[in-house]
């Protein structure tokens, strides 16, 4: 049907872009200018939509915590 499911996971510094469960995989290492950068998505060409998006929040594995 020409549909296609992205995963689309931002880091401070990496883009991962994974379409239909893996099928096709992109990776991109990248400065952004600020930590409050925005990430868009958009559909070209004749016919072609956006559907659903849904985006989540992971907390970090680092701990925030100085030693003495």
């Amino acid at each position: 049907d020409g549909a296609i499911d992205l995963r689309v996971l931002v880091d401070r510094t990496s883009l991962e872009i994974y379409a239909n469960s893996g099928y096709a995989a992109m990776t991109f290492a990248f400065v952004p200018p600020t930590l409050r950068s925005k990430v868009a998505v958009s559909a070209e060409g004749e016919g072609a939509r956006v559907l659903s998006g849904r985006i989540s929040t992971l907390k970090s594995i680092w701990t925030h915590t100085t030693k003495p």
